[in-house]
Order: structure tokens, then sequence, then C-alpha cells
């Protein structure tokens, strides 16, 4: 199995899961990251953009809002926050 300290590649698990449509999975591998590195921009993203795909829509404003504050130059945070809000 995967070394849970393994960042990588529960990341990179989530992003071909999210990518398959394994939307459950591809959540669930993206908070694991996030448990372990929270401050992990790539998951946070990841994991904003498919809580609006879902329509979890105050956890995608929440998720979303928190890229953007640590990285004001991620148009596509910026742009998928537009679309929740």
């Amino acid at each position: 199995g995967l070394n849970p300290q393994d960042l990588g590649a529960y990341y990179e698990l989530a992003v071909l899961q999210d990518e398959k449509g394994l939307i459950k999975e591809a959540l669930a591998n993206y908070e694991r990251v996030l448990n372990l590195d929270p401050r992990h921009i790539n998951a946070m993203f990841g994991l904003g953009t498919l809580y609006g795909v879902e329509g979890q829509l105050d956890a995608a404003i929440r998720t979303l809002g928190e890229v953007v504050r640590l990285k004001p130059d991620h148009v596509d945070a910026i742009y998928n926050l537009g679309v929740a809000l």
C-alpha cells in the first residue's frame, strides 16, 4: 500500500480519480493530502473544485477562498471561486 506520509502519491491518485470521475475517492484522497499538509495548494484547489462540482457550494467557497488567500495569483482558483459564488 501507500506510505501514509507520501503526499505525492495521494495527490497523484486523487488527480487520476478526479479525471476518471471517481469523485468520492478523489475527495477522500485530496482530504488525506491536506490532513498531512494543510497548505498543499494543489490539493486544496482540487478539493474546492470538486466541492463545487458536487454542489457543496459553502465548502467550495471556503476552500477556494483559502487557495486565493494563500496564492492570490491562482487564476483558476479565482475563476472557480467566482463560479461558486
